[in-house]
């Protein structure tokens, strides 16, 4: 059976509430979990990978209690709710989550000393090409990150499979999901990692959208997603 994680990145805009209508709105749409982004206000720690201007990702950071307010609303509504901890102030978060998600672009977290300090049965590590030496013992579950807006690119896919010889997860990126269902025919793929957001929702920071609504799926979209990958 194929996980899917209902990516949610930082579509609440900063909006607590907003934050949990999503988790309640990728659990009934089929999630398996949910996770997001966790940021903390002025460290400019999205410098490096956001597209958006500082300040949105500013007034998108929660504090450190209400992402663990966040994290426990998931146990109180039986759907896990975890985030990739990008600012080092709120890397404690680690503890209470109850699944973690690491950026293979920090290289820092892509040796084996980092690595062993984290329940590998329950990490999870995105990358567009082979990055972590295969030789490294219990792998943490590797997702193949599809390119932006594009569809899984197969043949990179299935030369990540026999990098590894192991069931490979998919971030995927793409406004349409074709090369998706036919990998999964074809593969076990473990967990598959898919942008969410609400129904009609577009996110607009000084007239710029927020990339990750132009590839998310709305709730029926990845219900049908879900039901195609069971």
């Amino acid at each position: 059976m194929t996980h899917v994680i209902a990516e949610i990145s930082n579509q609440h805009e900063g909006n607590l509430e907003r934050a949990k209508e999503l988790i309640l709105a990728a659990k009934a749409a089929g999630a398996w979990a949910v996770k997001g982004q966790a940021i903390a206000r002025g460290s400019g720690d999205m410098r490096a990978y956001g597209m958006m201007p500082e300040k949105f990702y500013d007034q998108c950071a929660f504090s450190f209690d209400q992402y663990r307010e966040l994290i426990t609303f998931g146990e109180e509504n039986s759907i896990p709710v975890f985030f990739s901890v990008i600012s080092s102030s709120l890397r404690n978060l680690r503890r209470y989550q109850p699944y973690q998600k690491l950026w293979a672009s920090d290289t820092d977290q892509c040796d084996s000393r980092r690595l062993g300090r984290f329940d590998r049965e329950k990490c999870f590590i995105s990358m567009t090409q082979p990055k972590l030496n295969y030789r490294l013992s219990r792998l943490p579950t590797i997702l193949y990150a599809s390119r932006y807006q594009l569809d899984v690119d197969i043949e990179g896919y299935e030369a990540m499979v026999k990098y590894y010889d192991r069931p490979i997860g998919i971030s995927h990126h793409a406004k349409s999901h074709d090369n998706l269902t036919k990998l999964a025919r074809a593969y076990h793929i473990p967990v598959i990692e898919k942008h969410f957001h609400l129904a009609g929702c577009q996110v607009l920071y000084d007239k710029i959208l927020y990339r990750d609504c132009i590839h998310a799926y709305g709730p029926k979209k990845f219900s049908e997603l879900v039901k195609e990958l069971s």
